[in-house]
């Protein structure tokens, strides 16, 4: 065995080793200051609009990959035997219509907490339902489907995952609920923070100046979601961000503003 050759390849391997580690750490180091130049530009620019970020861990960075639905069918027999209190009916297969025994009162100023509590004990698979919107003139409350707890199609205007029908005494008298079965599509991966996905609307001029952002929601959002037709659904993990009076649907994985279709 040649020792000098041996001890010079390590010497030389030993030396590359350094340069790449080190250039590695240099490298590290400029993506470093390059984002922090960046949020300092942001900042800046944000200021001289007087555009203020009123979110809280508004530069959190969250995981998460797009997922799949497709509405349960549902037998009316098995339905009835389950859910008690309330007359079964379902439709097209897919819909499950109730109609309840005894009138579920509602207590005004605190709805929302009330009507989780009911369809916890009313609903088939109710704690996997939102709170969206309670409409007084039309009186009905609108609920949507949440997975890993964020909100599914979240639209105020609907369609709904589960619709809930009151009277004039606020009282719930019947609901219509659909179900989706959900699977989980690719690998999670780090989304956008909000501030990001701020910054990206700012820079395409969605954000006026003298504006405050205090919303920003993670949830799954299907731009084709108007068409309620669809069997098979492929949902984005996006943010809706609140700007001024008008939601803005941004993907969190690759930051493209969304139109969103939505069909009264």
């Amino acid at each position: 065995m040649d020792w000098s050759k041996t001890k010079s390849i390590f010497i030389a391997t030993f030396f590359l080793l350094n340069l790449f580690l080190g250039y590695q750490l240099i490298e590290k180091q400029s993506d470093s200051n390059l984002n922090m130049l960046t949020q300092s530009t942001l900042q800046e620019k944000l200021q001289e609009n007087e555009i203020n970020i009123a979110i809280n861990n508004s530069d959190e960075v969250k995981s998460g990959s797009p997922i799949t639905g497709s509405f349960r069918t549902f037998n009316q027999l098995i339905l009835t035997e389950q859910l008690e209190n309330q007359e079964i009916e379902v439709l097209r297969d897919e819909t499950i219509y109730s109609t309840l025994d005894t009138p579920y009162r509602l207590v005004e100023g605190n709805i929302p907490a009330v009507v989780n509590s009911f369809v916890e004990q009313y609903v088939l698979y109710g704690d996997q339902y939102v709170f969206t919107v309670y409409n007084e003139e039309e009186m009905y409350i609108g609920m949507h489907q949440t997975f890993e707890g964020r909100a599914i199609d979240n639209h105020k205007e609907g369609p709904f995952h589960l619709k809930i029908n009151l009277n004039e005494d606020l009282e719930i008298i019947s609901y219509q609920q659909m179900f989706m079965d959900i699977s989980p599509q690719g690998r999670e991966q780090d989304l956008l923070s909000p501030v990001k996905v701020i910054e990206i609307l700012f820079n395409d001029n969605y954000i006026p100046a003298n504006t405050t952002i205090e919303e920003a929601e993670l949830g799954f959002y299907n731009p084709l979601q108007g068409m309620v037709d669809l069997e098979f659904r492929v949902f984005a993990p996006m943010w809706r961000v609140l700007v001024q009076d008008t939601f803005y649907f941004v993907n969190a994985i690759n930051g493209e503003v969304q139109p969103i279709n939505i069909q009264e």
